[in-house]
């Protein structure tokens, strides 16, 4: 990282975004990188902590995790200028942020020289539902059971097969059900007493 760089990853909520920040933050790690996570009270301290760290190793990798970006700019957007801009910024490091309204985000953060990229994640295709469910399943499901899963819940996100396989899998829930509850978005509850319980069960556990 010879100059200053910044990536935003962008799309609907669910989509993984925070699961691949995840990733690089341990890739880096691993490649004995130093990664910060600077959320919107820690911003207006980040780039004196920046200048720091690189006066003591100036040669280190660095990466800077920005979630949910478009809601820190709200209250400090000026915190974010003078992080980018300014003749004390601090270069060699790699900015990442994440979004899920790439629309609120100010067009002077979108130039070259704030954030070079803007990267959308999509909702996973057919083979990454696939796969994802049978991390999730593996043996107690067969295959054919796991292919139809991924056949039925196409546009969804990671989130939403989360909790089609708590619902189903973990409290009883009919499966066709669920995922029309998904598609719908809002439901009314018909629960039983017993259901309840089950559910409430479920969750303290």
């Amino acid at each position: 990282f010879s100059h200053k760089r910044g990536i935003i990853l962008y799309g609907e909520a669910g989509v993984g975004k925070s699961c691949l920040m995840k990733l690089v933050m341990e890739q880096m790690i691993n490649q004995e990188a130093v990664v910060f996570i600077a959320d919107s009270c820690g911003i207006y301290n980040l780039r004196e902590g920046l200048k720091e760290f690189k006066e003591v190793e100036p040669d280190r990798d660095c990466v800077v995790i920005l979630e949910d970006i478009d809601e820190a700019m709200q209250y400090n957007e000026k915190a974010f200028l003078n992080l980018f801009d300014g003749d004390d910024q601090v270069d060699g490091v790699l900015y990442l942020a994440t979004t899920n309204h790439i629309g609120k985000i100010s067009e002077r953060f979108k130039r070259p020289g704030r954030f070079d990229r803007k990267l959308k994640v999509h909702l996973p295709p057919r083979e990454g539902r696939h796969a994802y469910l049978m991390t999730k399943l593996g043996v107690n499901e067969d295959e054919g059971t796991i292919g139809e899963l991924a056949d039925d819940t196409s546009n969804f996100s990671f989130a939403m097969l989360r909790e089609l396989l708590v619902a189903s899998y973990c409290l009883g829930q009919d499966r066709d059900t669920v995922i029309k509850r998904i598609r719908g978005g809002l439901e009314e509850s018909h629960y039983s007493e017993f259901e309840l319980n089950s559910m409430l069960g479920s969750l303290s556990q």
